[in-house]
């Protein structure tokens, strides 16, 4: 089955701080499937770490991987997240992400994401 994944980067955004310090479960430890993403918001937090939302979506696709989605990639080496942005304050609101099992799947991906929401080609 393929799965195409809505990551909530601004929501993410503007929960994790108080999220991070909860004693109980959250909705992000369920949205991860568990809280390892904390430590990794904690060392964003002493500026270990640049660039929150990579480091959480690579942890989210090792997650895919250890329920054997084979192909997964990152944006940047094939460019299969767009990045949805609110139209007035140009904010990042949310990305979907994809993973399948096969190839195909990937192939029928970068066909529908060929264009971005402005209508411009990415480069293949």
């Amino acid at each position: 089955m393929d799965l195409i994944i809505h990551y909530p980067q601004m929501g993410l955004t503007r929960n994790m701080p108080k999220d991070c310090r909860a004693e109980k479960q959250t909705k992000i430890d369920l949205f991860f499937g568990g809280t390892e993403w904390r430590v990794i918001y904690e060392e964003y937090q002493r500026k270990e770490e640049h660039f929150i939302h990579r480091q959480l979506m690579d942890h989210y696709k090792e997650k895919l991987l250890d329920m054997g989605y084979k192909e997964v990639f990152r944006d940047d080496e094939v460019g299969d997240e767009p990045l949805i942005r609110n139209a007035k304050k140009n904010v990042p609101l949310y990305r979907l992400l994809f993973t399948s099992k096969h190839p195909l799947g990937h192939s029928f991906w970068r066909k529908v994401t060929y264009r971005d929401v402005h209508g411009q080609a990415h480069l293949l």
